[in-house]
């Protein structure tokens, strides 16, 4: 399954270390939609979030166990999320040193 034709105007460019044909956007929609805002340009960022959802979408990456920096503030400006709403934050959080 080509996963560009799943989604509508989603670019490999989030996906250069894995098998961009082989992921099944139900399967791997975490994979997917955490990639894409580590990753992905503006376009791919879109793309998840009309495909997905942003409940799906949030949902996901609330729970991801690492996002960059910039994924989470892309997050919350499009989500309107805390950044203690994020899994990988709250954990950041807790392991930072004085």
């Amino acid at each position: 399954m080509n996963y560009s034709k799943t989604i509508d105007g989603l670019s490999d460019q989030a996906f250069w270390d894995v098998h961009f044909d082989k992921l099944d956007p139900k399967r791997h929609n975490n994979f997917i939609v955490m990639k894409v805002f580590d990753y992905g340009n503006w376009d791919d960022v879109l793309s998840v979030l009309g495909y997905y959802g942003k409940d799906r979408v949030r949902k996901c990456l609330i729970n991801a166990d690492y996002l960059q920096e910039h994924s989470i503030d892309l997050a919350r400006w499009l989500l309107d999320v805390k950044p203690s709403d994020f899994k990988c934050f709250t954990k950041k959080q807790l392991h930072q040193t004085s």
